[in-house]
């Protein structure tokens, strides 16, 4: 799993990287990559999240 922040710059959404090579918007279980996203809990809890049901982010120019 890699998290990832995509979007216009000071406007990013929470996404992941999917073992498909997809970006998986997360925007509807965490509010960013950051902060208490971060803990290792939360990280551990993410991990056991099925994300084959979030939406995939089409027509992506770039992401940090």
């Amino acid at each position: 799993m890699k998290l990832l922040r995509y979007g216009d710059s000071g406007r990013e959404r929470p996404g992941l990287l999917d073992e498909g090579g997809r970006i998986r918007d997360l925007s509807s279980v965490v509010p960013n990559i950051a902060g208490d996203t971060l803990l290792p809990q939360n990280l551990a809890r993410l991990r056991d999240t099925d994300v084959s049901g979030f939406s995939v982010v089409h027509g992506l120019v770039g992401w940090c």
